[in-house]
């Protein structure tokens, strides 16, 4: 099969996304299917297949969404937050259109704003599935709880930016064909916050390469201070949203 893999975030970047399409397609690859990247450039000025040529320059597309936003949401502000979400996710439908999706057996959006943009603009017999890599409201939540230190929990969910962005995951799980949910919390997340069948989510836990780990291992030993002494290995970012605190 031909498979098309899809992020609305910049890619390659550090962290556990990247590390998770890498051996998702290196483990299709080996299966004898034939892989593509679409995402965003690090530098978030281009969406472009990996590896691939033409790019496609936002600031060239840009114009004309900014033209059918100003129509379409006069009271949205120029370059606030979601004026540029509103451009980015726009310019990765038309990017996508562009490289001719025809030609895919199965899409696999890699996040919920992917799966919107992408279900706008692929043709209907192409099956569409989404990895549930990040809950987006929760970031969100918790990103405007660091901006407004002061507001309740409530306030923060009442917030424009907040409700767009719930509103944006629940499109995407609504667009997709089926679900991949790497955990049980976040199936339940799914059913019970965005009213998705439990038929459409399939739990599928992420995947470590061992043979790498292993011989990355052996190269830098951890050795403990003492033997007594436990040592915990945390496979994510030392950040408060993965509850390491």
């Amino acid at each position: 099969m031909k498979i098309l893999l899809v992020s609305y975030y910049p890619l390659p970047y550090t962290g556990g996304v990247w590390t998770f399409v890498s051996l998702l397609k290196k483990s299709l690859e080996d299966l004898g299917h034939s892989v593509d990247v679409l995402s965003h450039t690090p530098d978030t000025t281009k969406y472009r297949i990996i590896g691939q040529e033409p790019e496609i320059e936002i600031d060239d597309i840009s114009p004309y969404i900014k033209e059918k936003i100003v129509t379409e949401m006069p009271s949205l502000p120029i370059n606030s937050w979601i004026y540029n979400v509103e451009i980015f996710r726009y310019s990765l439908e038309l990017s996508a259109a562009y490289y001719n999706l025809q030609q895919y057996d199965i899409i696999h959006a890699l996040d919920v704003t992917a799966a919107r943009a992408i279900s706008r603009v692929k043709p209907s017999r192409i099956p569409l599935v989404t990895s549930a890599l990040g809950n987006l409201s929760r970031d969100i939540f918790f990103t405007l709880k660091t901006m407004h230190r002061k507001k309740t929990d409530q306030q923060l969910q009442d917030t424009f930016e907040y409700q767009y962005h719930k509103t944006l995951e629940r499109l995407g799980y609504q667009s997709s064909n089926l679900i991949h949910s790497p955990t049980l919390w976040m199936r339940n997340n799914i059913i019970d916050n965005f009213s998705i069948s439990p038929d459409k989510i399939m739990i599928f836990s992420y995947g470590l390469d061992i043979k790498n780990f292993q011989e990355d291992s052996m190269k830098c030993p951890i050795i403990g201070p003492k033997k007594a002494k436990k040592i915990i290995l945390f496979m994510g970012r030392l950040v408060y949203l993965k509850g390491v605190h």
